[in-house]
């Protein structure tokens, strides 16, 4: 059985799903893809929750500005599937400036994944960056050409 929605308990699952991104960039960061994977399956759980509910569905919009940039992409692409216009500035905004601590370690590929989401929501069936430039232009967003 579910657990009721109470302001406590969207506490607890914002909590938990904070945790898990900082233990799953720790994991991908040694290199240990199996502990990875299990907190991106820890994350995909309460992301559900949080869908299910209009509170939840308020804090994960809420969460699109967190501090932590896989946060934002993770509560952004929820958002995708009822607020796609709310969503997809945080997205662009993703993809044109998210740069990795450290490239060679890449733990959580934000602004490759954010760009999935993207070229999906737009219809981009070839993943051209550059096909994205124009949709992003629409949403305030400004995504530098890259050479063909």
């Amino acid at each position: 059985m579910a657990s009721p929605v109470t302001d406590a308990r969207i506490t607890t699952l914002v909590s938990r799903l904070i945790e898990a991104n900082e233990l799953e960039i720790a994991a991908r960061e040694r290199e240990d893809t199996r502990a990875g994977n299990r907190q991106v399956d820890r994350m995909r759980l309460v992301l559900d929750e949080l869908v299910n509910s209009p509170i939840g569905r308020d804090t994960l919009e809420r969460l699109m500005t967190h501090e932590m940039p896989e946060v934002r992409l993770r509560a952004a692409g929820r958002v995708m599937g009822w607020a796609p216009k709310k969503a997809i500035p945080v997205l662009g905004s993703l993809v044109a400036n998210w740069m990795p601590k450290d490239p060679k370690k890449g733990y959580v590929a934000v602004g490759l994944s954010a760009g999935w989401k993207l070229y999906e929501y737009f219809g981009v069936k070839d993943f051209d960056h550059n096909k994205l430039i124009e949709p992003l232009r629409t949403y305030g967003i400004e995504l530098p050409r890259r050479p063909d």
